[in-house]
């Protein structure tokens, strides 16, 4: 073992997680639990991964950020995790689901610069 490396401990019991929001936050949680051994659903209200990380690795010179939501993307890949994208989940789910623990990763709101124009839609911030 490297120092700052840590080995995950296998899970000891068979528990049902239910991670809500497939941010980057969200996608860790998912990836980590299910290497784990967890049974894992990951719910996200829109039709893609990534949050608000998506769009910010758009422009070429934020390669990096776009490089990071792709390696989360590969390591939810790798394990048996229940994804449901476009599912907004909703207390009656949750209850019907019945998991054993509910990861609530649904993110943070862009900041908005209170600039006159920002709001305009050929303005980029």
């Amino acid at each position: 073992m490297r120092e700052g490396e840590f080995p995950l401990t296998p899970a000891k019991s068979d528990l049902n997680i239910l991670v809500i929001g497939a941010g980057p936050g969200g996608m860790k949680a998912a990836a980590t639990a299910a290497e784990r051994g967890y049974r894992v659903s990951l719910y996200e209200k829109n039709t893609y991964m990534g949050g608000i990380m998506a769009a910010a690795g758009a422009p070429r010179f934020k390669a990096d950020v776009h490089d990071q939501v792709e390696y989360l993307k590969r390591q939810i890949a790798k394990y048996p995790v229940d994804l449901h994208l476009n599912t907004e989940i909703t207390l009656e789910d949750v209850q019907r689901l019945h998991p054993d623990f509910v990861v609530v990763a649904t993110g943070a709101k862009p900041v908005v610069i209170p600039v006159p124009g920002a709001d305009k839609p050929h303005v980029s911030t």
